[in-house]
């Protein structure tokens, strides 16, 4: 585990990676899933499940344009009982200014949310405008910055596979680097847990069926 020395001396440059970093406020991302969102916790719905046998409906939908995005889970949310927001491929890559390049064109057409370019207050719009717990789904060989902001936007659980990402998408990132940079991405998800906020790891075992749109 990395120390507390450690995770807070690579978090300055990790926050420093794009402009919105500076939105990140641990104490008040905390407060934010204790005070607005207890009753839309991944954890806790799995949790529930399990202790009443039940099998849950997943549902998948991503686009960059935001108010689009939210409209495909507004529709989902009436069947299914968890939602799941993948990040752009753009994003996966570090490629913000690319991303920011296409927002100033109006040419947003992107395989995912783009989440570190729209920041925390803009992500919140996903978990506020739906009634159900929202995952973020992300394969790429650093995804601390896109932890850092999903988190304190509101997202409880977080679909990654470290190594399995690793042999994917990561042909010329040293697996050393990897591992660090996931050992901080859990490091920050325990940060959360030590304060009472469960977040969900991979949740691709837990016997849930899903839809896409």
């Amino acid at each position: 585990m990395l120390s507390e020395e450690e995770f807070y001396r690579m978090r300055e440059k990790v926050l420093s990676q794009w402009p919105t970093g500076k939105e990140v406020n641990l104490d008040e991302a905390i407060d934010y899933h204790k005070n607005f969102l207890s009753q839309k916790n991944c954890a806790r719905l799995y949790k529930k499940a399990k202790e009443e046998k039940i099998i849950l409906f997943s549902g998948w939908a991503s686009v960059g344009d935001l108010d689009e995005h939210i409209q495909r889970h507004k529709i989902m949310e009436q069947e299914a009982d968890v939602l799941n927001t993948s990040v752009d491929s753009y994003t996966r890559a570090l490629k913000f200014q690319e991303i920011q390049r296409m927002m100033e064109k109006g040419k947003l057409k992107l395989n995912g949310v783009p989440v570190v370019n729209y920041g925390v207050r803009k992500c919140r719009r996903i978990v506020e405008e739906v009634s159900k717990p929202e995952h973020l789904r992300i394969g790429a060989p650093d995804a601390r910055l896109v932890a850092e902001i999903g988190f304190a936007a509101g997202f409880s659980g977080f679909v990654t596979q470290p190594l399995g990402d690793f042999m994917y998408y990561c042909r010329d990132t040293p697996i050393d680097d990897v591992v660090q940079n996931y050992r901080y991405v859990y490091r920050l998800i325990g940060i959360y847990e030590e304060a009472g906020v469960p977040i969900v790891i991979d949740s691709n075992g837990l016997g849930k069926t899903g839809m896409t749109m």
